[in-house]
């Protein structure tokens, strides 16, 4: 039986095995995304996924499993990618992070 440790841990790995993405591609697929291209929103998504996971393990409440947190983080990452929002999402995550988790709490009564 495995651990939510390992299954982090196994995700982790995956997700640092994606591709990259350079600071000049990013902006390039953006635009691209914006205009409709599925395939270029699935690359930007996929290029942030190891960022997401590094920035929801910090940023997380105490009281979320840290799986949670990142499942949480990657949904975030979606929206923002989804909804074109201004700036690079790498940018914009931690801050909407913050702000996610903080409703969540409130939800919670936290």
């Amino acid at each position: 039986m495995t651990t939510d440790d390992e299954h982090l841990a196994e995700y982790l790995n995956e997700v640092g095995r994606l591709p990259r993405l350079s600071p000049g591609d990013e902006p390039q697929l953006l635009l691209r995304g914006a205009e409709g291209d599925h395939d270029a929103r699935k690359r930007v998504i996929e290029g942030n996924l190891e960022v997401a996971a590094r920035l929801a393990l910090r940023l997380a409440p105490h009281w979320m499993r840290p799986l949670d947190a990142v499942q949480e983080a990657n949904l975030v990452l979606v929206r923002l990618v989804e909804d074109g929002v201004g700036g690079q999402p790498a940018d914009r995550l931690s801050e909407e992070l913050v702000r996610h988790y903080a409703e969540v709490s409130r939800r919670l009564g936290l």
